[in-house]
């Protein structure tokens, strides 16, 4: 039950990092990318899908076997006494609410701002249940708004990474111009982003671990807790290599030369390419390391 449960987990963070990160490049840029619909609404119907799994996982595991999870007072007790439920029951309303939203309303920049507001709300839940919920004293809500912080910013950056990985490898000459101003506009958002992420996510682990730094080393948690930082470095470093080479670059050939998959436009194709990989690889670290004792 456990993986499925990881996976579960893996595929509702994914989920809620479209439906913020994607729309928030969407409006930020002034975007209209071909397939962006898509792409929402799928990953609206997978936030409810995966969410709906991961409750009767959850209720598996915690009853004992499939068939006393599926019933509906054993569910029912796990939605009301722990604070799981009304985290996942959130993100299964905000998962059908952005479906609806991007397959019935007519795309508008206040649609996109509804399914904006419906990934923020699930961004924030995910620290409903997590570590910060457990964090006791006057100190719990600071750790819970810093958690919903950090949650907001890193879905930010990895969402938006979905409409880049949309826009290259669809990307026409003609749109060679469109993709440089999208990445040059979200520069300034991504500094916003990294500058939250960094604040969030010294203060979340001073608030788990306080002073015990031999954690880091010590356990699985700590080990993981690395590798998620040391995964934002290079997705840092795959994005100053953008800003500092390939985009001056880009716009010296825009007009003169065809985007095409080699050259230039392939190096940036395999670079963000390789980001979107980094970023999906820490959405599974923090699947599994939201799941782990920090000091066990």
């Amino acid at each position: 039950m456990e993986p499925a449960f990881i996976l579960a987990r893996f595929v509702q963070y994914a989920a809620a990092s479209i439906l913020f990160g994607s729309t928030l490049l969407l409006l930020w840029a002034g975007l209209d990318i071909r397939g962006t619909r898509v792409l929402l609404a799928a990953a609206g119907v997978a936030m409810a899908i995966a969410s709906a799994v991961a409750l009767v996982v959850q209720t598996a595991m915690l009853a004992g076997s499939l068939t006393e999870a599926l019933r509906l007072e054993t569910l029912t007790l796990v939605m009301q006494s722990m604070a799981f439920g009304p985290a996942v029951a959130v993100r299964i309303v905000t998962g059908v609410v952005a479906s609806l939203i991007v397959l019935v309303l007519p795309r508008s920049r206040q649609a996109l701002l509804a399914v904006l507001v419906s990934g923020a709300v699930a961004c924030i839940s995910f620290a409903w249940s997590g570590h910060a919920a457990a964090t006791e004293g006057s100190l719990r809500a600071v750790h819970l708004a810093s958690d919903g912080a950090h949650a907001l910013a890193a879905a930010g950056w990895v969402g938006s990474l979905f409409v880049f990985a949309l826009m290259i490898w669809t990307c026409r000459s003609s749109d060679m111009q469109i993709l440089i101003h999208a990445l040059s506009g979200f520069f300034r958002l991504g500094v916003a982003l990294v500058t939250v992420l960094l604040l969030t996510g010294t203060a979340n682990t001073v608030f788990i671990l306080g002073g015990d730094v031999t954690v880091l080393t010590q356990t699985t948690y700590g080990m993981l807790l690395i590798a998620k930082v040391a995964g934002f470095g290079v997705m840092f470093a795959l994005a100053a290599n953008h800003r500092r080479w390939l985009l001056p670059t880009m716009r010296k050939m825009t007009g003169r030369t065809q985007f095409s998959g080699d050259g230039m436009g392939g190096r940036l194709q395999m670079s963000l390419s390789a980001e979107s990989f980094v970023g999906l690889a820490i959405l599974m670290i923090v699947s599994l390391i939201g799941m782990l004792d920090p000091f066990a």
